[in-house]
């Protein structure tokens, strides 16, 4: 499609958390997360991402920090650093 959004590795990695977010909070089964997860990660552009997630609730930013990571260790990771 022209003038479609290309997608890199980080878009499908936060897409594929925001699914393993749903699913660990009751939303989709295994078998519906799987089938995302396959959209996920053959999306060659922004729209198929927005798609597959499209009829589930945007999470908080903070639900999607893992439990018991510290803010030092969440900015870190963020930052890029191990």
């Amino acid at each position: 499609m022209p003038g479609a959004s290309r997608i890199s590795d980080e878009d499908r990695e936060y897409y594929s958390m925001l699914l393993r977010h749903h699913f660990m909070e009751g939303r989709i089964d295994a078998a519906e997360l799987e089938r995302r997860l396959g959209v996920v990660f053959a999306a060659d552009d922004l729209g198929e991402l927005i798609a597959v997630v499209s009829d589930l609730p945007q999470p908080l930013a903070v639900d999607l920090v893992p439990r018991g990571e510290s803010r030092r260790r969440r900015r870190r990771r963020l930052a890029g650093g191990s």
